[in-house]
């Protein structure tokens, strides 16, 4: 079949252009607002933070501390920003930032070439207004990054419908390559892109050779293993992240249970992305609905975003990958694209009354988020805590650190080398035990236990402090039973979002 300019993207300037445009920029205009306001780091990005800081580009390339993982390449550009301008919270959130900001202006020029004029706006209002898509523009993740790579792979394979497809091809090729090392989930939408073009090669609709895919397919799966076996593996085939996310393993549905693990990590997953009740059935729908129109149609693009949706799909049916929340933020472009293709498919030559009442019911949950966009971020407060820390404590007052804590005391505090001295740091012992959700919720009795036994030796002191952090639900529980164990009473203390500082004097 052939696609017009006009189909592909290089169309002239739309009525819906200009409002889309406003979102755009609207929607850049709120993260660079949050990314201002410079929140603390959370404990995930505190894990990332102490080691980027800590180490060189070699030293990325070695298993992470606190078993924690991530793109080799996005560390490296991240660790390169921090010797050119500092480590601060805003220049390691930096790379995030870029990548989401390009992402909004990206995800409307791809959604302007395969969308009818009506439904580009509300599409580019869900990725600018989604406060997942804004909440990781801000987080020292590499999950903004992964959406970047899924939208532009997408556009370069929309642009290879007007023409110069060899060219092209391989500069998605090269693209290709680079996205490997950058987002742990490029192969994904690269073996949709792959597949996609060498379908249209088969039927006669592309000028692409097919050594020129094969080699690009054989380099792709080259690089792939090179990345599998030297960053991805060492950090994701341990214990302990198995046992973490063995829920979101759900397995071939194949059986009742697995059925079951399947339409809960589907509700799970609509709901993370901002869609409740009655929307996310139709999300479902469209999704479905756009699935079947982007077969029946064949646009090169719409099936290469199906391929990567369905390779997910399969990998997380033969637990080679997870389908969990942020995990799976990378799927965001392609399940708005596929859900307002099939929308605006749907409803082509409908009464306007018909399309204006779409409009208003596909952009409800983006409206809804806009008031959750504008108010700051807070996550976790362990900076503050910390500076509340240093400002009270004595010389002579050793200090007991909980597991969850020591990445923020060993970010915040360190161009405080005293800040160190008569401190203790309480092990990982259990703290990931029974965390799974098919397993029941973390047993916290147990690991105050641990904590408690691990602190003597501070607690032998007439004044000593307590760091706590990510310990919300049992903080409370935490100091009565150190009251209680060690016979003291708190003298001072802070408590804020996800981490305290508490000065416990002997009776």
């Amino acid at each position: 079949m052939s696609i017009t300019k006009a189909a592909a993207g290089t169309k002239g300037w739309e009525w819906s252009d200009g409002l889309s445009l406003s979102v755009v920029l609207v929607g850049a205009g709120v993260r660079l607002y949050q990314w201002g306001l410079n929140r603390s780091l959370w404990l995930d990005e505190a894990y990332l933070a102490v080691n980027i800081v800590d180490r060189n580009a070699a030293g990325l390339a070695a298993p992470l501390e606190y078993n924690q993982s991530a793109p080799y390449l996005f560390l490296v550009i991240t660790d390169v920003m921090t010797q050119l301008a500092g480590d601060g919270e805003r220049v390691l959130r930096l790379v995030p930032l870029l990548a989401s900001l390009a992402t909004l202006w990206l995800f409307w020029r791809l959604v302007r070439g395969v969308l009818p004029p009506w439904a580009v706006p509300v599409a580019v209002a869900a990725v600018a207004f989604g406060y997942r898509n804004l909440y990781y523009a801000q987080e020292l993740k590499q999950y903004s990054v992964e959406m970047l790579v899924v939208t532009g792979v997408l556009l370069l394979l929309l642009r290879m419908e007007v023409g110069a497809a060899r060219r092209r091809f391989a500069a998605l090729a090269a693209v290709g390559g680079l996205a490997i090392f950058a987002a742990h989930t490029a192969p994904f939408v690269l073996a949709g892109a792959g597949l996609a073009v060498a379908w249209r090669r088969w039927r006669g609709e592309v000028a692409i050779s097919w050594i020129q895919i094969g080699v690009t397919g054989l380099g792709w799966a080259l690089l792939f293993a090179v990345n599998y076996v030297w960053f991805i593996a060492p950090n994701y085939t341990n214990d302990l992240m198995q046992k973490f996310w063995a829920f979101a393993f759900p397995g071939w549905p194949v059986s009742a249970e697995a059925v079951r693990a399947w339409l809960v990590l589907t509700d799970e997953y609509l709901g993370y992305l901002g869609y409740l009740g009655g929307f996310k059935v139709m999300m479902v729908l469209l999704v479905l609905l756009g699935t079947v129109l982007a077969i029946a149609r064949g646009r090169l693009v719409m099936l290469a975003a199906v391929v990567a949706l369905l390779a997910y799909g399969v990998a997380v049916a033969a637990g080679k990958a997870p389908f969990f929340g942020r995990l799976s933020m990378f799927l965001s472009p392609i399940v708005l694209l596929v859900a307002y293709y099939g929308l605006g498919e749907g409803l082509r030559g409908r009464p306007a009354l018909l399309i204006g009442l779409a409009i208003v019911v596909a952009a409800f949950p983006s409206a809804r988020a806009f008031s959750r966009c504008v108010r700051p971020i807070v996550s976790q407060q362990p900076r503050e805590v910390l500076a509340y820390f240093e400002r009270e404590r004595r010389a002579d007052e050793p200090a007991f650190v909980t597991f969850w804590m020591e990445p923020s005391v060993r970010y915040y505090l360190r161009g405080s080398p005293e800040a160190f001295k008569g401190m203790s740091v309480g092990s990982e012992a259990r703290i990931w035990e029974a965390t799974t959700r098919r397993t029941g919720p973390p047993v916290r009795d147990a690991d105050l236990d641990v904590a408690l036994r691990e602190m003597a030796g501070v607690a032998a002191y007439r004044r000593f402090w307590v760091l706590e952090g990510n310990m919300e639900r049992t903080r409370d529980a935490f100091v009565a039973r150190i009251s209680e164990r060690y016979a003291c009473r708190v003298e001072k203390h802070v408590q804020l979002r996800g981490a305290a500082a508490y000065l416990f004097v002997r009776e």
